[in-house]
């Protein structure tokens, strides 16, 4: 029993002898009266059928039950160190700090996941065209000023191509819009197949797109006009 629950049990009789004990040698020749510790709380315990005590140990604090038996006319004696008596609530309090430190932890990088998730998507709000995909007039603007001034210091030439679809306000008017937009989503595919890592595309709005082409001259911005008209038309 005190290997497996780390409690000392024993007998003692009504002037305090003890009268079973794990220590033989203890039997019959010991009074709880003189031992140190538990001799402070002696009379009280003898004094009374049963009850809880604690007294100050050699090895510290120990917990003391006792209670009369009166078939045997003995008190029955159960020490606990205080060590052992709260070894199950301090691994509890590990156990729940544990957990609560890993519930923490994910609230955590969930919450560092939805916000960035969440501010991911208004910032592609922000500058997407939310129907072809491609930045917006509002981004354009912004990335415009910067090429412009990137191009001045740079002495590089920057071209921009402004093109609108034909007839597109007869395609919404008789086919009907789900058509106009499937339209405006085919050109924006064709423009961005064979555009440059350099090359900024955006829809400026409606029906109508723009290119801006740093490093690149007149001459061959009309050249990829002329081929970007060709492929929307074969589209």
């Amino acid at each position: 029993y005190k290997t497996r629950y780390d409690r000392d049990i024993y007998f003692v009789d009504r002037s305090g002898l003890i009268k079973s004990h794990a220590d033989e040698g203890l039997i019959d020749r010991v009074n709880i009266r003189t031992q140190p510790g538990i001799d402070s709380v002696a009379e009280t315990l003898l004094g009374s059928d049963q009850g809880s005590l604690v007294f100050d140990g050699a090895n510290g604090r120990v917990f003391l039950q006792y209670r009369y038996i009166p078939e045997l006319d003995w008190m029955l004696l159960v020490e606990q160190p205080e060590r052992a008596a709260l070894a199950p609530l301090r691994l509890t309090l590990q156990r729940n700090l544990a957990a609560s430190a890993v519930i923490t932890l994910l609230v955590v990088l969930i919450s560092a996941y939805t916000v960035r998730h969440f501010h991911a998507r208004l910032e592609r709000m922000a500058t997407i065209d939310k129907l072809t995909g491609l930045y917006n007039r509002q981004t354009f603007e912004i990335q415009f000023a910067t090429a412009i001034a990137s191009a001045k210091r740079s002495k590089q030439p920057l071209s921009l191509i402004l093109f609108d679809i034909d007839l597109f306000k007869r395609i919404n008017d008789t086919l009907g819009h789900l058509v106009g937009d499937a339209a405006l989503k085919q050109i924006a595919s064709v423009i961005t197949e064979d555009r440059r890592d350099s090359d900024l595309i955006a829809r400026w709005g409606g029906d109508e797109f723009v290119i801006l082409l740093p490093g690149c001259s007149t001459d061959h911005a009309h050249q990829i006009a002329e081929h970007l008209s060709r492929r929307a038309g074969e589209s």
